[in-house]
């Protein structure tokens, strides 16, 4: 077209978006086939392009349809003669781009609302991208973060970097244990799961790690395996003999009692029949199996076999233990040594078996006519009252 807006000539496309003839077209003013707001704001990029007798570029919407123009000058001894219109339907483009940017803000948010932090690294251990929750675990502005080394922010640089080049080995690390160094001086514990991301050609252009704060499980942790100590020391130290059983009979855990009253170790012990230790095996199978089906069990008596025979009666005290479910997985048992007891009652025995003989012997004395009958009653007093098993009397006689 010239300069006063006259098409001087016209494509095909041009002509079939506009819906008009060729012959139609040529000779008649721009203005006049498009509305009058869009003819004027085109007029000015028209003047600004005659002005400063250079390309100009712009973006407009008629009937809904975005157009991007390229107004180019045909100059004679600098004088703008002639302009040569270029334009295109960008709808879909701009479509597709606004698409793209929903999209993207809409990732964003859901990774800037995320508590775990996020990043991204380029091939060369850079920062390319970073969440909200980055500043949380480390203390810097993201602005800060951009663009710094990815590996600055950990206790152990040296370790971070191996596991960037695992991701580049082997696509991708997962659980891999790190710690962060707070700006303020404190250690965030976390776990970092990396993968690699890629362009539209399918080529590599960093890794996408995603980061857990795991600092509250470690203290959690630290606080059980400090509990599991203590309860173990207490277990340990108990002087009586303590067994946990499976529900298939199997001793699971025991403690130094148990080995110092069966002769074995730890190890050999577990994993074994709880039964194979005692005198009466059947009797020991029977105790267990009622605690399952009772709860508990108060003052069982069994006999332990030392390895080297020594045999040491108990009495044990059970009752089952459950997961955190509620469900039953066991049978935790005391055993209570009564080898003293037992002899303490042995000896009270024999007292009062000899204070009965004693006592029966005194009345047959008083009854007995004859040295022979009084001998003979007494050896059934001790047999029949005293509970021994036979009893003979001999006299001394002078050579």
């Amino acid at each position: 077209m010239d300069t006063s807006g006259k098409i001087l000539d016209i494509n095909e496309a041009s002509t079939k978006r506009l819906g008009r003839t060729k012959n139609d077209l040529v000779g008649s003013n721009y203005k006049d086939i498009i509305p009058p707001e869009t003819a004027e704001l085109r007029g000015k990029y028209v003047e600004r392009t005659i002005k400063l007798n250079k390309i100009i570029e712009f973006e407009d919407i008629r009937d809904g349809t975005c157009f991007h123009h390229t107004l180019l000058p045909l100059s004679d001894n600098g004088i703008v003669k002639r302009i040569v219109v270029n334009s295109q339907d960008i709808t879909k483009r701009k479509d597709d781009e606004k698409a793209f940017i929903t999209i993207n803000s809409y990732n964003r948010v859901l990774i800037d609302a995320s508590i775990d932090p996020f990043i991204t690294v380029n091939p060369n251990g850079k920062i390319t991208d970073a969440n909200k929750a980055v500043e949380t675990v480390t203390g810097h502005d993201l602005k800060q973060v951009i663009g710094t080394n990815f590996s600055n922010y950990f206790t152990d640089p040296g370790y971070a970097l191996d596991g960037f080049k695992k991701v580049f080995k082997n696509g991708f690390v997962e659980n891999y244990p790190l710690k962060i160094m707070h700006k303020e001086g404190h250690i965030v514990h976390v776990l970092i799961n990396v993968s690699l991301y890629y362009d539209e050609k399918g080529e590599i252009i960093g890794v996408f790690a995603a980061i857990r704060d795991i600092t509250e499980l470690k203290i959690a942790e630290k606080a059980l395996k400090q509990a599991n100590q203590y309860n173990r020391s207490l277990i340990e130290a108990n002087i009586d003999p303590l067994v946990t059983i499976g529900l298939d009979g199997k001793v699971t855990d025991v403690n130094r009692a148990t080995e110092k009253v069966t002769g074995c170790s730890r190890n050999e012990i577990i994993g074994s029949d709880f039964s194979d230790y005692f005198t009466e095996p059947d009797k020991a199978k029977e105790g267990y199996e009622e605690v399952f089906r009772k709860g508990y069990v108060k003052d069982y008596p069994l006999e332990i076999q030392h390895l080297d025979g020594d045999i040491t009666p108990v009495l044990y005290n059970a009752s089952i233990y459950r997961d955190e479910s509620g469900d039953v997985v066991g049978v935790f048992a005391a055993a209570r040594d009564i080898t003293k007891r037992k002899k303490i009652e042995n000896e009270l025995l024999r007292a009062n078996r000899a204070l009965r003989v004693i006592r029966y012997s005194d009345e047959v004395m008083t009854r007995a006519t004859t040295e022979y009958e009084l001998m003979n009653k007494i050896c059934s007093v001790i047999v029949e009252n005293g509970g021994y098993k036979f009893a003979w009397i001999g006299f001394g006689e002078d050579d």
